[in-house]
C-alpha cells in the first residue's frame, strides 16, 4: 500500500480571535452604546417635563435636583457621544482593528450613563420626599 493522498478538509468557518469577533462581544459592544444613548435621550426628554411640574411649586428644590436641571443641556451631547461610539464600534468591527479600544470606550460610557441616570432619577425624586416631610 502506498502513501495516502487524502487530506482532511479544512474549514474557514471557525471564528478565531484573529479571524473575527465572537457574536457575544459584538452584541455587548452594540448594546453598551445603544443603551447609553437611550438613557441620555430619555433624560434629555424627561427633565423639561419634571421642571414644568415642580416649577409651579413655590418651594425650593434640593441642590442635587437644581444641579440636574441646570445640566440638562449636557445630556443631549452625551447621547450623541454614545451614537458616535456606536459608529466607531461598528466601523472597528468592519475593519477588524481597534475593536478592543472601542469596546472599552463603549463599556466605560455605559457605566457612566448608568451612574448619571441613577443620580438624576434620585435627584428628581428628592422634592417628592421633601414634600412628604413637610406634610
Amino acid at each position: 500500500m502506498g502513501k495516502s493522498v487524502y487530506k482532511t478538509p479544512e474549514s474557514n468557518l471557525g471564528v478565531g480571535e484573529k479571524e473575527g469577533l465572537r457574536l457575544g462581544i459584538t452584541i455587548k459592544g452594540t448594546a453598551f452604546s445603544v443603551i447609553s444613548a437611550l438613557l441620555y435621550f430619555g433624560l434629555n426628554n424627561s427633565i423639561p417635563q419634571f421642571e414644568a411640574t415642580f416649577g409651579a411649586l413655590s418651594s425650593d428644590l434640593p441642590l442635587l435636583t437644581q444641579l440636574a436641571i441646570k445640566l440638562q443641556g449636557i445630556y443631549i451631547w452625551l447621547a450623541w457621544v454614545s451614537v458616535v461610539l456606536l459608529s466607531m464600534w461598528l466601523v472597528s468591527l468592519a475593519v477588524k482593528k481597534y475593536w478592543e479600544l472601542t469596546l472599552r470606550l463603549a463599556r466605560f460610557n455605559f457605566y457612566v450613563s448608568l451612574v448619571v441616570f441613577v443620580v438624576v432619577v434620585v435627584s428628581m425624586y428628592l422634592p417628592i420626599f421633601s414634600i412628604g416631610n413637610e406634610v
